[in-house]
């Protein structure tokens, strides 16, 4: 499935996505980036790394298990001649759920 997103730099990257289709099938994915500058794996943002946070918590001890974000949010790189030179943000399917015929 590929989305076109519009990106807050001021937010936290999402890292998930819920659409909804027509026929009311939920379909909720992982995002992954292509091209994405540096972001912070701490708060997510933007335009700095976990080096020069301010938004981590003081005497918080940082480690890959406690982090909300991190390089599996980065796309593998496509190569020009692969999807006819385009590249795009990819999303990968996690979960499917059928319409509900409760109403």
């Amino acid at each position: 499935m590929r989305l076109k997103i519009i990106i807050d730099i001021l937010k936290p990257l999402r890292k998930i996505v819920k659409v909804i289709s027509k026929e009311g099938t939920e379909t909720i994915g992982v995002i992954k980036y292509e091209r994405i500058p540096d972001f912070c794996y701490v708060c997510g943002i933007i335009g700095h790394t976990m080096k020069k946070c301010q938004n981590k918590r003081q005497g918080l001890e940082v480690h890959d298990s406690n982090l909300q974000h991190g390089s599996w949010m980065r796309a593998l790189s496509v190569t020009p001649n692969q999807n006819r030179g385009i590249r795009r943000n990819k999303v990968e399917l996690v979960k499917k759920t059928a319409q509900s015929n409760d109403d």
